[in-house]
């Protein structure tokens, strides 16, 4: 707040509402998906723990792939700082320089290991 105001406070908000939007549509259409999928062609009017559960943990574990890597990046981006000077880490130019220089210093490796435990 001191060194940047309230901006700075909301500076790349807007890219996390859309991100947000995104990976909630993404992860409720896999989820129904897969529980269509499970559930077959009857339609039940009551929910089914044997089919919520498996479709849900399905549609977790696979947005975790899209979602860690970003994460990994959106942190990375974060720590930086806006004085390089002052700063331990590397200055990225933004979100993709910052993602294909990860990849270049620690290989795609790194995004799967950070998705693989959450998982």
């Amino acid at each position: 707040m001191r060194s940047e105001g309230v901006k700075g406070l909301y500076r790349g908000a807007s890219s996390s509402f859309i991100g947000m939007a995104f990976e909630s549509s993404l992860i409720f259409g896999i989820y129904s998906q897969a529980k269509q999928l499970l559930q077959g062609e009857t339609e039940s009017i009551k929910p089914q723990l044997q089919v919520i559960i498996p479709s849900a943990a399905f549609g977790g574990a696979l947005i975790s792939f899209i979602l860690c890597p970003a994460e990994l990046v959106k942190c990375r981006m974060q720590v930086q700082g806006r004085d390089s000077a002052n700063s331990n880490y590397v200055r990225y130019a933004g979100p993709l320089d910052c993602a294909l220089n990860t990849m270049k210093s620690e290989g795609l490796k790194v995004y799967f290991v950070v998705a693989l435990q959450l998982c």
